[in-house]
């Protein structure tokens, strides 16, 4: 049967914590003592408090690619995670598959399982949240939970522990850190089941034949759009290279581990440390034959540059054109017709992206960007709560019904983030998803002043594809749900509204006050003041 859940917090609770370091020492031959002490090192991932490692450094960029250290680990995570080529190709299909359905996104927002720009994300760090949850999760009935962290199980990235009752770090992720360390690699080239299987993920979407076998893209790449998939564009030889660099060190890696998971730390012989010596020296010197081609299928420099420009234009988008646009609307001295047409939130990689959806509203003033938490019951009425209503549908492939977890103040705040640029976010646009926002003529119909942010893929749209497709966004699902939950809860919606504005006043008198303490202090340049809630 399930442990009682107080038992698991554990998991979690020790999540972060660093794996101790019992000894170190230069890369060389390993002494008994030293031997002694690596099993010592080992069993701090599976024993006592029972935690399921996570590395303090997390990437979504594909990175560890581009380091010695990385590229060491990751051939090896293939090469012990799977029997031979082709289950290691199968493996990071199903994996990506698994992590990338909607069952895994809906699962991680009921879990709360992200950050609202990163709702659409799979990326390392959001992928820790997923395997650490999921692994308490599973154990107190979670039929998805369950599905998900059978794979781990079956790829090694997560065991059972029958002393602590629950799920700990894998001896996938347990033998390639103790190969790694043994080899002279350091703290940073580690890996845990995260980092693992997200560049699984990269290394499939890089393919242009595995590619066709990805069934769905949730997560686009956090904030950016479509860009995930390009990115992998510029390493579309990687893959290949490293089910090719696994499969020559298999048959060395595999016996590294196993001789070092045979041994008995109280009873280890010299011929038990000349074996493991023996086959330590043999896998450095095969990885060190392969690293140069493998670093070669990582373009360093054309991902830092496509990932630069990337950022340079979110930053464009959200610090110069949407504000530009908004003060526009702001401004104009006549109605008008605001449409939104963002880029799909799930797609096949191996196809084009699907046309883009129109959202529209009609006979839009500056009165309708005045949004109050104070005044939530009107606001609920406004042109620009129906808008993001319907947007935030759409996002999940159903403007005709609102997303569970969505509420009327979440949606609030989420209209007032892209209706409010400046503030600290990472958004622009709506959602955070790429596409086109107009000011649409309600005469002549014709576009009377724009933005756009079109990630790769996303097509330019036009007054006439706008008139074609435009949906009512006020005549949606989406928005009939919103109303209905607003007017079900009038009461306590003005009650929760109340103490959230009450929550932030208090916030910023304590902020006023320490800015004061500060100044008179003489210390004013030792304080940082994090204006956030």
């Amino acid at each position: 049967g399930a442990p009682a859940k107080n038992t698991l917090h554990r998991i979690t609770t020790a999540a972060t914590m660093m794996v101790p370091t019992v000894i170190v020492w230069v890369a060389g031959p390993l002494t008994t003592m030293m031997l002694a002490a690596l099993i010592a090192w080992l069993l701090t991932f599976i024993a006592p408090p029972f935690i399921i490692w996570i590395k303090q450094i997390n990437t979504c960029r594909g990175t560890e690619f581009g380091t010695e250290g990385g590229v060491a680990a990751q051939g090896l995570a293939l090469a012990l995670a799977f029997e031979d080529s082709e289950a290691a190709i199968a493996g990071m299909v199903t994996t990506t598959n698994i992590i990338q359905s909607k069952q895994m996104r809906d699962w991680r927002i009921r879990e709360k399982i992200y950050s609202r720009n990163r709702i659409f994300s799979c990326g390392s760090e959001a992928q820790n949240g997923i395997n650490d949850t999921a692994a308490v999760n599973a154990l107190n009935g979670d039929g998805t939970a369950a599905v998900f962290v059978d794979m781990l199980v079956e790829h090694g990235l997560l065991q059972y522990s029958g002393a602590g009752k629950c799920y700990v770090t894998g001896e996938l992720v347990v033998y390639v850190n103790c190969c790694l360390k043994v080899m002279g690699y350091g703290p940073n080239d580690y890996v845990d089941a995260a980092s693992i299987t997200n560049s699984w993920m990269h290394l499939v979407l890089s393919n242009p034949v595995l590619v066709e076998f990805i069934l769905e893209i949730i997560c686009s790449s956090c904030k950016y759009g479509r860009i995930g998939q390009e990115v992998t564009k510029d390493t579309p030889k990687m893959c290949s290279a490293y089910v090719v660099a696994a499969a020559r060190i298999r048959k060395t890696a595999r016996s590294l581990a196993a001789a070092i998971k045979n041994q008995d730390p109280a009873a280890i012989k010299q011929e038990d440390v000349d074996a493991v010596n023996s086959l330590r020296t043999q896998l450095k010197t095969m990885i060190d034959s392969l690293v140069p081609d493998l670093l070669a299928t990582y373009d360093k420099e054309a991902l830092d540059a496509r990932w630069a420009a990337i950022e340079d234009a979110l930053r464009k988008q959200r610090d110069v054109a949407t504000p530009a646009f908004l003060q526009q609307l702001q401004n104009c001295p006549k109605p008008v017709s605001l449409a939104v047409a963002l880029r799909p939130a799930s797609f096949r990689p191996s196809k084009p992206l699907p046309a883009p959806k129109v959202l529209i509203v009609h006979n839009v003033t500056d009165a309708d960007l005045v949004l109050k938490r104070s005044t939530v019951l009107d606001t609920i009425g406004s042109k620009a709560m129906a808008l993001t209503a319907a947007a935030l549908a759409e996002g999940f492939g159903d403007v005709g019904k609102l997303p569970d977890h969505e509420a009327p103040l979440s949606v609030l705040d989420q209209a007032i983030l892209w209706l409010q640029p400046g503030r600290s976010t990472p958004r622009s646009l709506v959602c955070s998803r790429s596409g086109t926002i107009a000011a649409i003529d309600p005469k002549t119909h014709e576009v009377l002043f724009r933005t756009d942010r079109l990630d790769s893929g996303h097509p330019f749209i036009d007054a006439a594809y706008i008139t074609r497709h435009a949906l009512d966004a006020e005549a949606s699902g989406a928005y009939r749900d919103l109303r209905q939950l607003a007017d079900a809860a009038k009461d306590a919606l003005l009650v929760a509204a109340a103490e959230e504005a009450s929550s932030l006043k208090a916030h910023a008198r304590d902020v006023e006050q320490r800015l004061d303490e500060a100044y008179a202090s003489g210390d004013c340049p030792k304080v940082v003041v994090f204006l956030g809630a």
